[in-house]
């Protein structure tokens, strides 16, 4: 059903049409075929969740000033009440065995070292999408070469898109009006920088 899924889920699957997402490069592709920045989506669709569960009761934030050389730097500190959850709130949750702030979160979600990180977290979120139900392999011409490549599949993405952007684009407004967006972006990148691999890292 679709109401298992979780407002993150929600929000990745409409992202294509929602504002606040096409500044600087915007190379990812929404399950409904536009392009915005990855990095600023994860951040986003992080924060939203972070409200959401708030909402639920189910965790408590804070904002606090981290000392660092040359000043203080402003984090979200965050502490969960309870695991119940689904999906990417409840891998969320349960990173939070202990009081941590936004930076060491943002770390333990993605885990190891990527080229990509915010593309790891997204893939949290879009993994609540069975893949076999949700995509398929679509054989694409290239200059003079043919490969294949996973595609949304639009009769599969459409209904939920018109069903539910309605439904969560009042809540995506409001998270792009929360008052610590910026120190929750800020935290988020510094916690993307520590899982970036160098090129010649392997994932």
């Amino acid at each position: 059903m679709v109401e298992d899924f979780t407002l993150a889920a929600k929000l990745f699957m409409v992202s294509g049409k929602l504002p606040g997402l096409n500044e600087g490069f915007c190379f990812y592709q929404t399950p409904s075929g536009e392009k915005v920045n990855s990095r600023i989506l994860a951040a986003y669709l992080t924060a939203a969740t972070i409200e959401n569960l708030s909402k639920r009761g189910a965790l408590e934030y804070r904002e606090e000033e981290l000392p660092v050389i040359g000043g203080k730097l402003p984090i979200l500190v965050l502490n969960r009440k309870t695991t119940d959850g689904t999906g990417f709130e409840k891998s969320l949750l349960e990173k939070l065995d202990k009081e941590k702030n936004l930076i060491e979160l943002v770390k333990d979600l993605i885990g190891g070292m990527y080229q990509l990180p915010e593309n790891q977290l997204l893939w949290l979120i879009r993994s609540e999408f069975p893949y076999n139900d949700y995509t398929h392999q679509v054989e694409v011409r290239v200059l003079f070469l043919k490969r294949k490549e996973t595609q949304w599949i639009p009769e599969k993405v459409n209904p939920l898109v018109e069903t539910w952007l309605p439904q969560v684009k009042p809540v995506w407004e409001d998270t792009l009006r929360l008052p610590w967006l910026k120190t929750a972006v800020r935290d988020f990148n510094f916690g993307l920088s520590s899982r970036k691999a160098s090129p010649k890292d392997n994932d």
